[in-house]
């Protein structure tokens, strides 16, 4: 019997390499979201800080001033910053829904292989012993007209 093929074995690895393509978009894409929020909380804990020294004793009225004005950018900047994680989770879910059909595609065409390759072996399995039965009634003839 011919060993097991897969008509559908390019597919199969086209379906392959597609899902490798998109989880390594995905992983871009979490690690672009990731680096976006350690920003946000950077950004945050600057005017954490900027608030504290804000008022203390020793700054004169320029300084205040400076703080503030500090303040108002790093504020401004973080305004921006949330609006870009918001467009990145965006892509984000986007990519998740793309990974997520590619792979009920690629599992489409693992059952079936699966399910051919179980067949092909009990076909195989059904024509072994169907030429050991061959074998055997053979023999079993050949010791008649013996005896």
């Amino acid at each position: 019997m011919k060993p097991f093929e897969f008509s559908l074995e390019p597919l199969l690895e086209y379906r392959t390499f597609e899902l490798d393509k998109i989880e390594k978009e995905l992983s871009l894409q979490s690690g672009k979201l990731a680096l976006l929020n350690e920003e946000l909380e950077s950004k945050a804990r600057e005017l954490l800080r900027i608030g504290f020294e804000r008022f203390q004793k020793a700054n004169s009225l320029c300084e205040i001033r400076a703080y503030e004005l500090y303040s108002k950018r790093i504020e401004s900047e973080k305004e921006k910053l949330i609006k870009a994680i918001a467009v990145a989770e965006v892509e984000l879910e986007k990519i998740r829904a793309q990974w997520t059909e590619a792979n009920k595609k690629k599992k489409v065409l693992e059952k079936m292989k699966e399910k051919k390759y179980t067949a092909w072996k009990q076909e195989k399995a059904r024509q072994e012993i169907l030429m050991l039965d061959e074998f055997g009634t053979g023999a079993h003839e050949r010791e008649k007209h013996i005896v």
